[in-house]
């Protein structure tokens, strides 16, 4: 999905700090044709990485709609609501069809756990 976002602040190490309806989000820069500048709203593109394993559970927080960065990674334990192969967080959806082997949590909130989040310029 695509969305409008901000950027906050990058720097040259792939690093970059978006905002998406107002929610602060520290991305791995997958692709840009461009150097941002920031401040300047862009569109952008959402992906999860998993490097070795991937653990969807069912949340045990009272939140459906948080989102947690992992020390100073890449990484973020995602509260929301899964629906097919979606996890809605704070109205951002992240998708990947990894998320189709957990069918029997749809429809329920989910921590999902993901070794970063990444970003590309459209």
């Amino acid at each position: 999905m695509i969305y409008r976002a901000t950027v906050l602040n990058f720097s040259d190490l792939d690093e970059i700090e978006i905002s998406i309806y107002g929610k602060k989000i520290i991305c791995h820069l997958a692709y840009c044709s461009y150097k941002p500048c920031i401040g300047k709203v862009y569109d952008v593109e959402l992906s999860l990485y998993f490097i070795n394993d991937h653990n969807l559970e069912i949340s045990l927080s009272e939140s459906s709609d948080k989102l947690e960065r992992i020390s100073d990674s890449f990484g973020y334990y995602i509260n929301g609501y899964l629906h097919n192969n979606t996890v809605i967080s704070s109205s951002i959806e992240f998708e990947d069809d990894l998320l189709y082997e957990y069918s029997m949590f749809d429809s329920k909130n989910v921590c999902l756990k993901v070794d970063r989040i990444d970003l590309a310029f459209v």
